[in-house]
């Protein structure tokens, strides 16, 4: 198998700097740099549309030492499930905790596999009798679906210890006269950080903050490439992608993910490149929250906001955009709705296509050198791998969900969110020159015809930067208080995934080269943390 171990000199664009050495960068005054991204506004409910800050990194970070020790963050991720005694499903999850209610991605087999993270903030789980309830159900395209089985699992006895629960549990389906039938497991992990110890976490990330910062940066970030493979959760990306764009290294990080991801692929023994960057890895999560940083008020306000507007102006009028006859309304006119989304999806890729001078450059420049690496390293020529980061991993995203970026009203309204679904899949497989085969969406392959020619060209002149061009987002200074937080996520990131890091990190030429363990960051790195369970 090929090495994917790479320098920094190979894969960093021209007009970086190398990554510094440990030193300080504490700010003599509150605002570090003129030209440095903003504070870490609201996580989920973004800006207010004109550009002022709904919620800062202290609203979001804020945790003070007068919280008992029995409230905190809750953290559940629902890997997979053994199914038995079903015919062949299209399962999911629904996940409820208290007026909490998550649902995970369909998968059409018995062993379904979801790897779904959420966190919600609780509070007396000590004393709780609440219960996490878990239930499996067949999604069924036409009718309701129906419930295969559930799991209950007590919040209390989770919590109780602050240590991370991995485990399988019985799933069972309560038949007539209350009979109970066991319908297989599911495997569940959770944890609960409470409250005092991020305030420890907080802490270390304060008082060492200089150590930590420049450990980030440091060795050709290995120690941030390896925990954004240990961890999927979505903080970790945001938060790292604006320490490493205070410090214009963002793009230098992205492309070494984005090189070992090439290199990881390649080593398969059938690797079909059509496929590579179309999941959740380490290198399209930072690659996407990138592009939402650089972008967000400039492109995709320019383009998405009109259309969330144009859409609910429609359904505020009655007019509705289902094209499944099984979901039509009373009253409801197929044919005109037809109609009604193909103009509307004509008018929204007509000005994607004419959108490129709107991407900021360096957007562009990054498309460009992916492209150079894909041919290079790869040897592929097809384009698919550079739609597949534009339209799957960013550009679709935020066109089915505005509202998580600020983008729209912070709860949309549902015949909006459908009606963007249905728009979000029409591109997909436009620009994946893909033919529908289902019924209700076959008006809708004229349009695959017409533009997936034209989409071609497009990301052609994406992958061909020209001198100047749209800047990135301008975002207001950062202040040391902003950047010890945003450390304080990385620092809380570290603890939990501290063991598979180390274990791995202490295999890799650039720690396991020093004779002296006590000279090894690695060593500081752990003994940060020596404190927090006392």
């Amino acid at each position: 198998m090929a090495s994917s171990r790479v320098r920094l000199s190979d894969v960093c664009f021209p007009d970086m700097n190398a990554a510094p050495q440990w030193k300080s960068i504490r700010p003599s005054s509150p605002s570090v740099s003129n030209t440095s991204p903003p504070p870490l506004s609201s996580w989920h409910e973004g800006m207010d549309g004109r550009g002022n800050k709904s919620l800062t990194v202290t609203d979001l970070m804020r945790r003070t030492w007068s919280e008992s020790y029995s409230s905190g963050t809750f953290t559940v991720r629902v890997v997979e499930a053994r199914i038995v005694d079903e015919k062949l499903p299209d399962a999911y999850c629904v996940i409820q905790l208290g007026v909490l209610r998550e649902k995970t991605s369909v998968e059409r087999s018995l062993t379904p596999s979801w790897n779904y993270d959420f966190s919600v903030e609780v509070k007396g789980v000590s004393e709780s009798k609440e219960d996490i309830l878990i239930e499996i159900k067949n999604h069924n395209r036409v009718g309701k679906n129906h419930l295969i089985a559930v799991c209950h699992l007590p919040l209390s006895s989770l919590c109780e210890d602050e240590r991370v629960h991995d485990d399988w549990y019985p799933i069972v389906k309560v038949g007539k006269g209350d009979k109970i039938k066991d319908k297989g497991s599911i495997h569940i992990v959770t944890n609960f950080l409470s409250t005092v110890r991020k305030n420890k976490l907080f802490a270390i990330a304060n008082k060492h903050f200089d150590f930590l910062f420049s450990l980030m940066f440091d060795r050709n970030f290995i120690v941030v490439m390896t925990l954004c493979h240990l961890c999927k959760e979505a903080d970790l990306s945001i938060s790292l992608v604006r320490l490493f764009n205070f410090k214009k290294l963002a793009l230098n990080l992205i492309a070494f993910l984005i090189h070992k991801e090439m290199m990881d692929f390649k080593a398969k023994e059938r690797p079909d490149f059509n496929t590579l960057f179309r999941g959740n890895c380490a290198a399209t999560r930072m690659a996407r929250e990138y592009f939402y940083l650089t972008s967000k008020w400039g492109y995709l306000k320019k383009y998405i906001r009109p259309l969330v507007e144009d859409i609910t102006l429609h359904i505020s009028y009655g007019n509705s955009f289902e094209v499944d006859e099984a979901r039509l309304k009373k009253g409801e006119n197929l044919a005109a709705n037809i109609a009604r989304l193909q103009t509307t999806v004509r008018h929204f890729l007509e000005q994607i296509l004419n959108s490129m001078d709107a991407l900021p450059v360096n957007t562009r420049k990054f498309f460009a050198k992916l492209r150079k690496d894909l041919w290079e390293l790869c040897g592929v020529q097809s384009l698919i791998p550079i739609s597949n980061i534009f339209f799957l991993r960013y550009l679709c995203p935020a066109v089915m969900l505005p509202n998580t970026l600020g983008l729209a009203p912070k709860t949309l309204d549902p015949d909006v969110a459908r009606a963007l679904t249905l728009l979000a899949k029409i591109i997909q497989n436009t620009v994946g020159n893909c033919q529908f085969h289902e019924p209700a969406m076959a008006p809708f392959n004229c349009i695959v015809d017409a533009y997936s020619g034209r989409f071609q060209e497009f990301l052609l002149n994406l992958c061909t930067p020209k001198e100047g061009g749209q800047a990135d987002d301008q975002r207001a200074p950062y202040t040391q208080e902003d950047l010890e937080k945003l450390v304080s996520v990385v620092v809380l990131k570290v603890h939990q995934h501290l063991d598979p890091l180390c274990e791995i990190l202490c295999k890799d030429p650039a720690f396991s080269s020093f004779k002296n363990l006590h000279e090894s960051p690695l060593f500081h790195l752990g003994n940060l943390f020596a404190d927090v369970n006392t």
